[in-house]
């Protein structure tokens, strides 16, 4: 599919425009590509006008609102499987831009990290809790039952996959010695808010979103920032 040029709204310039200026525009071509399987070629270069005028500096979850811009009668019941699309490819660009810098050595003997309160991993826990929380028992158990389907598409180990799936089927607490890098939590936090909207409809899973965050941002005392998972 060929793509039209349209109009760029570009960051604006700093000590550091040129890394910004290719980071746009990567990000831009990764969305294009997202979309390009679900939108005529107009509705594409429509959505992408939409994008790098409205949406280009916003939160991931603000995708959600993107795509409602755009989505007509012939693409609203592919609604989710774009919002899916497009939080997997921008997950996939970041750990490609990742790899692409000197990995840290990592000493294999060394245990993980354990859960500790205030930490990253305590404050992903307690968020994905909060959110769980705020539905009630039939809604509960759909939200659980879609987010198992949607960690299948989440890249982490066996070990991660396990205690995930124990966590949603079983309502298990994760385990002391679980661990996840940041960028990972942020990618199954997604998954999961991809999940709400398959049951709740975009509307409500924004609502659920939001009052699980403020919950979490009431709470005394926290050393990492709910805010850094989104």
């Amino acid at each position: 599919m060929h793509l039209h040029s349209s109009p760029l709204t570009v960051p604006k310039a700093n000590s550091t425009g040129i890394e910004d200026k290719e980071s746009f525009m990567m990000k831009k071509m990764t969305i294009a590509n997202a979309l390009a399987p679900h939108l005529s070629e107009d509705r594409l270069e429509e959505a992408l006008i939409i994008w790098e005028h409205k949406y280009a500096h916003q939160p991931t979850f603000a995708l959600q609102r993107f795509i409602s811009e755009f989505c007509d009668n012939n693409v609203q019941g592919q609604r989710s499987k774009i919002l899916q699309a497009l939080f997997l490819a921008l997950n996939n660009s970041t750990v490609t831009q990742a790899a692409e810098e000197p990995a840290p050595v990592v000493n294999k003997n060394i245990e993980a990290a354990p859960v500790t309160q205030g930490g990253a991993t305590a404050i992903f826990e307690q968020l994905l809790a909060a959110i769980l929380s705020g539905l009630n028992h039939d809604l509960n158990q759909r939200v659980r039952l879609e987010a198992q389907h949607q960690l299948k598409h989440l890249k982490a180990n066996a070990v991660v996959r396990r205690d995930l799936m124990a966590f949603f089927s079983q309502g298990y607490s994760l385990p002391t010695s679980f661990y996840m890098e940041i960028k990972t939590m942020r990618e199954c936090i997604n998954l999961v808010y991809i999940a709400l909207c398959e049951v709740l409809g975009p509307v409500k899973a924004d609502d659920v979103l939001h009052n699980a965050i403020q919950r979490i941002e009431k709470q005394p005392n926290n050393r990492f920032s709910v805010r850094e998972l989104l």
